[in-house]
């Protein structure tokens, strides 16, 4: 007898096959989704940082910027002075809607510094038995320094470092004046 159809073995083979097809294509799109998203942050951070160094980068040349100085008084503040002794100050400034790098009265966001992420700490007391955990709610973007350097009043250094919580690596924005 010659039957036309499909036996039930050739059906679960069949059906096997287009699960495993599926799942890996599932598996494909979610690590290229997570590959998409770090780019975007990647560019974010880079356009960030573009726009900051192109913005100080031009008031050097503009006013002829011949040194710099700390702030009095405040951290993270460093000032820009020029041949004709105007001051153009970058400071960090750090509030509850996010992190901003200021430049004369003008404030950059860092990207998503206004977002928050939050995880899990365990903590182990001193006699090592006691355990706690606590929810730790941290910016998604944070800077993680900033370094003013003078070398001998000739070659000066402003040093801004941030992270992502995304991205393993630290991006800085280096301004050199010498």
């Amino acid at each position: 007898m010659n039957k036309k159809g499909f036996t039930t073995i050739e059906l679960i083979v069949s059906f096997i096959m287009v699960v495993v097809i599926l799942t890996s294509l599932i598996g494909f799109t979610t690590a290229y989704r997570g590959k998409v998203n770090d780019e975007e942050v990647k560019s974010q951070l880079f356009d960030f940082k573009n726009t900051i160094l192109k913005t100080v980068y031009d008031d050097i040349i503009r006013y002829s910027v011949v040194r710099m100085s700390e702030c009095v008084g405040e951290d993270n503040c460093v000032n820009f002075i020029g041949k004709d002794e105007s001051v153009h100050t970058l400071k960090v400034e750090v509030e509850t809607s996010g992190v901003y790098i200021n430049y004369n009265g003008t404030r950059y966001l860092l990207p998503d510094s206004n977002l928050n992420k939050v995880y899990e700490e365990t903590y182990t007391d001193m006699d090592g038995n006691t355990q706690y955990t606590r929810n730790v709610t941290d910016s998604a973007c944070n800077i993680t320094d900033f370094k003013y350097t003078n070398y001998q009043n000739k070659i000066f250094t402003v040093k801004i470092s941030f992270k992502h919580y995304l991205i393993d690596e630290e991006y800085d924005i280096l301004i050199t004046l010498n």
